[in-house]
């Protein structure tokens, strides 16, 4: 699968010592390989618990730009946490505000986008009470 995120994304909004500190587990001053796609891919996994139950995800083709934009600002709370200090992300409020919109969306209550449509279209029924002819004309409701 494809990740909602690449590193390039990041560039100028978070330092990249920042990130390398976050991906470097082993403490080497190095990021450790492979751990950025495992963050990527846990963005990722976050992203379709929310939107799973409504949408066919993973996403391919072209990204719902909410899916992205949301992937990022989870990445970078994921940086900010590992690094230990989730506090100081100056980029809270977007991620807050990207999980409560993803939340929404997949509770049906605000769209995706309007080109993406659902994997189970709603049903509705339209009831009303049967109406019985009787058998001298009249009707019984």
């Amino acid at each position: 699968m494809e990740p909602y995120i690449t590193r390039a994304q990041f560039l100028g909004i978070i330092p990249d010592a920042y990130i390398v500190e976050a991906l470097d587990d082993d403490g080497d001053g190095v990021e450790d390989e492979g751990l950025f796609d495992i963050v990527a891919q846990d963005v990722a996994d976050k992203i379709h618990g929310l939107l799973g139950g409504r949408f066919t995800v993973p996403f391919t083709g072209t990204v719902p730009p909410v899916v992205t934009s949301a992937a990022k600002w989870f990445f970078i709370a994921q940086v900010y946490g590992r690094r230990g200090v989730p506090e100081q992300n100056p980029y809270k409020k977007e991620a807050e505000a990207s999980l409560e919109l993803l939340t929404a969306i997949g509770k049906g209550e605000a769209p995706l986008s309007p080109a993406v449509q659902r994997a189970r279209p709603p049903v509705s029924v339209i009831t009303r009470p049967a109406k019985t002819v009787l058998s001298n004309g009249g009707f019984l409701a």
